[in-house]
């Protein structure tokens, strides 16, 4: 189901396929950016694993007065566990 959402996404017109490349942790994958909003500078840029086609990491480019920001996926997946917030320490 998410290979097909990257591969219409792959489709629009302002999305550009960049290939092969690797995110901050060294993990092997394909990187897709697009326009967060028209007319503006800001990019998102995926960093997707072509074999489970899960996110490694979302960065976010060209913000105005904020800066550049990199969010890693180290784990995902489906649970019935109710998350509890995190330490304090």
């Amino acid at each position: 189901m998410r290979g097909a959402a990257y591969q219409a996404l792959a489709t629009l017109p302002a999305v550009r396929v960049e290939g092969r490349t690797t995110d901050p942790q060294g993990r092997p994958g394909v990187a897709v950016t697009f326009p967060i909003q028209e007319g503006q500078p800001t990019q998102g840029r995926l960093i997707i694993d072509p074999d489970t086609s899960k996110v490694l990491t979302f960065e976010v480019t060209g913000m105005p007065q904020k800066g550049d920001r990199v969010n890693v996926v180290l784990e995902s997946g489906w649970t019935d566990t109710k998350p509890s917030p995190p330490s304090t320490e």
